[in-house]
Parts: C-alpha cells; structure tokens; sequence
C-alpha cells in the first residue's frame, strides 16, 4: 500500500475504510468530512492525538464497566475466578490511568 502522503484524499479514505471494521465506517466517513478547527500541521496533529486519545479512553472506560460488571456476578467464593477478573479490572483501568497521564 502506498504512503498516505502519497495518495489523494479520497484514495486514502478509501484505504482506511477498507481497513476499518462496518462497526467504525461511518465515523471514518463523518470524520473524512468535517472540518478541522485548526490548519497548521503541529496544530493539526495535536488535534489528532488528542482525538484519538478520547477514542481510546473511551474504549478502556467500557472495558472497565464490563470487567467491573463481570466481577460484581462473579461468586466471591469461587477465589480463582474473582481473582483473576479483579486482576483483569486492575490492569485496565492501570492501562486507563497511564493514557489520561501520558497526555
């Protein structure tokens, strides 16, 4: 596949929305769109960092709520299994913390 720099917006587009699952077509399509609120290019991928950053904060805070929701129908008894989901629940929102840190 050739460079992004290389290929004309709308090829590029094209390429990404191949690549993107059905789930994500239509923000590609919104986004390929809309306007930015800035165009010098150090401006512009700030913009972009911190657009991804939310969509990846956002995707760690339903992996919390599902992880926090699968230990609260886990049996407290049953010591390996609420463990290891607590485990699990722990690295995520380490995972979180350290994204909201990086930024």
């Amino acid at each position: 596949m050739a460079v992004g720099r290389e290929l004309s917006a709308a090829q590029w587009v094209a390429a990404v929305l191949e690549q993107s699952p059905e789930s994500v077509a239509i923000v590609v399509t919104q986004l390929s769109v809309a306007s930015l609120p800035e165009d010098r290019e150090a401006a512009v991928a700030a913009f972009v960092e911190g657009l991804v950053r939310r969509v990846v904060d956002l995707g760690l805070k339903r992996r919390v709520d599902d992880a926090r929701s699968r230990l609260q129908r886990l049996d407290p008894s049953d010591e390996s299994a609420y463990n290891a989901a607590f485990a699990e629940l722990l690295a995520i929102e380490s995972e979180r913390r350290a994204l909201r840190e990086s930024a």
